[in-house]
């Protein structure tokens, strides 16, 4: 019924959240027949013992491994091209490696799709140092947050979501002919998606879940790190709107405009360059 999908980073079982928790959830995940594929984008290869225990604890399970490190555009378009067509799954669950996933979160999905079987889309309510940073809505120039979102059926204006956690119908992605612009390269894909959705569709499913996630920027002390972070999210902006010249300007001035901030803030004009 769902291929699951996690995209992992140097990490081992026991440092990823994501993991951790379907492992737990194994006996609904196994009974539902779900499949557990895990992209793994790290130099190395997972150890043996990681590897074996992944595969005697879910009954389908598929490894692949991508040491170059390919971008999250070009692994999600992989996973449409392989799958979309696919009769054993109806549901594509795109989880990150650090989402804290608990025992609930396949039941609470599979639930909800039976009650809102003719929405595409599902979404988990997703905090950040107690925020809620997903869903959000999305004005181009700025995202604005939520302080509570109701589970249910809510209208898709605006709306965007962060990637973990999103539930989307395969037959959906077959029905538009959807791929993702791999220009995108590990950023913005979700935005990408969501401008799609809004088009296509009216409204979208919050489910009555919640889970703390990870975010990047926020998260890392490092300031290379964060400058690395921030000058992606922000190209990625610019490349999602340019369709549309209104759009494509007010995405441009936001990016110079909050890289001058950035630099105010860290007291560096690295957040000021281009590349």
């Amino acid at each position: 019924m769902l291929l699951v999908t996690i995209v992992l980073y140097k990490k081992k079982i026991v440092n990823s959240s994501t993991l951790l928790g379907l492992i737990e959830s194994k006996s609904v995940f196994n009974a539902n027949g779900c499949k557990l594929l895990l992209v793994d984008n790290s130099p190395e290869t997972l150890n043996e013992i990681d590897l074996k225990t992944l595969h005697t604890t879910f009954i389908n399970f598929e490894y692949k491994h991508f040491p170059e490190n390919k971008s999250l555009a070009s692994i999600y378009n992989e996973f449409i091209k392989g799958y979309s067509n696919a009769t054993s799954f109806e549901y594509l669950v795109l989880l990150d490696d650090d989402s804290k996933v608990s025992v609930d979160f396949i039941n609470t999905i599979i639930s909800t799709i039976e009650t809102n079987y003719d929405v595409p889309l599902l979404l988990p309510i997703v905090y950040n140092n107690k925020i809620i940073v997903s869903p959000a809505l999305d004005y181009v120039a700025f995202t604005r947050r939520f302080k509570q979102v109701k589970p249910g059926r809510i209208s898709s204006k605006f709306i965007t979501a962060i990637n973990s956690g999103m539930v989307i119908s395969l037959k959906y992605i077959k029905k538009i002919k959807f791929h993702y612009d791999e220009s995108l390269t590990n950023y913005g894909t979700d935005d990408y998606f969501m401008k799609h959705y809004r088009y296509n569709n009216k409204s979208v499913i919050v489910m009555p879940y919640k889970f703390t996630h990870s975010l990047s920027f926020f998260d890392n002390d490092e300031l290379d790190v964060k400058i690395k972070v921030f000058k992606a999210c922000r190209n990625s902006k610019i490349i999602l709107y340019k369709d549309n010249f209104f759009h494509y300007s007010l995405a441009l001035f936001y990016a110079i405009c909050s890289s001058l901030k950035q630099s105010v803030k860290y007291r560096t004009i690295k957040f000021l360059y281009v590349n």
